[in-house]
C-alpha cells in the first residue's frame, strides 16, 4: 500500500493565506495606516514639547538673574524696538517723499506732452497755410479789419475750438464757425 498524499482544496479561498470564505482587506491599506498614525502622533507630541521648552527658556531668561539684569534686558529690548520704529518711520517718510516726487514728475511730463501737442498743431497749421494761400481776411468794401475776426483767428491759431472762442468772446457759436469757415475758403 502506497500512501499518497493528495492536496486538500478549500472552497471559497481566492487569496493565498486567507481562510475559506473570509474576505481580507488589501494589504497596502491596513499595513501602513496604523504605523503612520502612530508616527504622526509622535511627531505632534515632539513638536509640542519643543515649543514648550522654547517658551520655558524665554521665560526663564527673563525671570533669571537679579532685578538689575532683568531691567537691563528690558531696556535693551526697548532700545531695539525704538530703533526698529525709527527705521519704519524713516522708511515711511522716504516712501512719501518719493511718491510726491513721482507725482511732480508725472505732472511735468503731462505738461510737456500738452506743449508738444500744441506745437504739433501749430506746425500742421503752418504747413497747411503754406500749401493753401489764404484770401485776405478783410472785407473788400472795408479798409478796417474786423476786430472780432482777428481775435477769432488768433485764438484758433493757438488751438482753441469754436465753442471755447465763442464763450471767451461772448459771441454766438454760429458766428464763430462762419468766421472760421470763411478763413478756410
Amino acid at each position: 500500500m502506497q500512501n499518497q498524499a493528495q492536496p486538500i482544496e478549500l472552497q471559497g479561498s481566492d487569496q493565498p493565506g486567507g481562510p475559506a470564505g473570509v474576505d481580507t482587506p488589501p494589504a497596502d491599506f491596513g499595513s501602513w495606516l496604523g504605523p503612520s498614525m502612530l508616527l504622526l502622533g509622535v511627531a505632534v507630541l515632539t513638536w509640542t514639547m519643543i515649543r514648550m521648552a522654547i517658551r520655558n527658556r524665554r521665560r526663564a531668561s527673563l525671570s533669571s538673574g537679579t532685578p538689575d539684569e532683568r531691567l537691563e534686558t528690558i531696556r535693551r529690548q526697548a532700545r531695539q524696538r525704538a530703533r526698529v520704529d525709527a527705521f519704519a518711520a524713516d522708511a515711511h517718510e522716504l516712501v512719501q517723499r518719493l511718491a510726491s516726487q513721482l507725482d511732480l514728475k508725472a505732472e511735468r511730463v503731462e505738461q510737456l506732452l500738452e506743449e508738444a501737442d500744441e506745437k504739433i498743431r501749430k506746425l500742421e497749421r503752418m504747413r497747411r497755410d503754406a500749401s493753401n494761400p489764404q484770401t485776405d481776411t478783410f472785407s473788400e468794401t472795408s479798409d478796417r479789419p474786423d476786430p472780432v475776426a482777428a481775435k477769432v483767428y488768433e485764438m484758433a491759431d493757438q488751438g482753441a475750438g469754436p465753442m471755447e472762442i465763442a464763450k471767451q468772446l461772448n459771441q454766438q457759436l454760429g458766428q464763430i464757425e462762419l468766421i472760421l469757415a470763411l478763413r478756410r475758403a
